[in-house]
């Protein structure tokens, strides 16, 4: 799998420039390496926030804080510290996950009506093992994007990539999207009616 040094050179490559970083963290000297210090975690954490991608997608269960509430929330709980962006939210001891409840956030509070509410979301996961192929290539055509403007000094590449960035993104989440089984009840209405008699 490709590490943050290799999306890093991939998108100075995509760029036409040598892909000879050795390290980001911290740079190593090269030429582009402080570049993509600065600019890997911006790109990470938009590409992270366009979809809700499998392998980046957990639950935790909110801690209950004092907050002042909306006049339509009762309560007020803590967001996760490395929270992207929310995927749902469910009662805990629901009989599913996807029995959702309606809530807000504000900053770092979540306000909802449920008592001991578990968040599903999308985190700010920095292992790259876990990206998939096409997520790699959209990040490092963000990351091209990103780092055309001081390594070109070419406005149009910049806006050509952002271009190439929409496509991989379009393809890395169809991908995304092929992996996700949804249940579905089949049975007919008529008989659903029956067996409620």
């Amino acid at each position: 799998m490709a590490s943050q040094v290799d999306i890093c050179n991939l998108a100075l490559a995509n760029l036409g420039q040598s892909p000879d970083i050795v390290s980001i963290n911290p740079p190593d000297g090269g030429k582009y390496a402080a570049a993509c210090a600065q600019f890997y975690p911006i790109a990470l954490e938009k590409v992270l926030g366009e979809c809700d991608w499998l392998f980046a997608v957990k639950q935790k269960k909110l801690n209950l804080i004092e907050a002042d509430l909306p006049e339509y929330f009762q309560y007020a709980f803590a967001v996760p510290s490395d929270l992207v962006k929310p995927v749902n939210a469910y009662e805990e001891g629901s009989s599913s996950p996807f029995a959702q409840i309606e809530f807000e956030i504000h900053g770092s509070v979540f306000y909802c009506n449920a008592a001991s509410p578990v968040l599903r979301y999308v985190y700010r996961d920095s292992a790259t093992s876990h990206y998939t192929n096409g997520f790699v290539l959209a990040l490092a055509a963000y990351l091209a994007h990103l780092l055309a403007a001081p390594t070109t000094k070419d406005p149009n590449v910049s806006g050509a990539w952002q271009k190439m960035y929409r496509t991989y993104l379009a393809e890395a989440m169809i991908d995304n999207h092929r992996h996700v089984r949804v249940a579905r009840d089949d049975t007919p209405a008529g008989v659903r009616a029956r067996w409620q008699q």
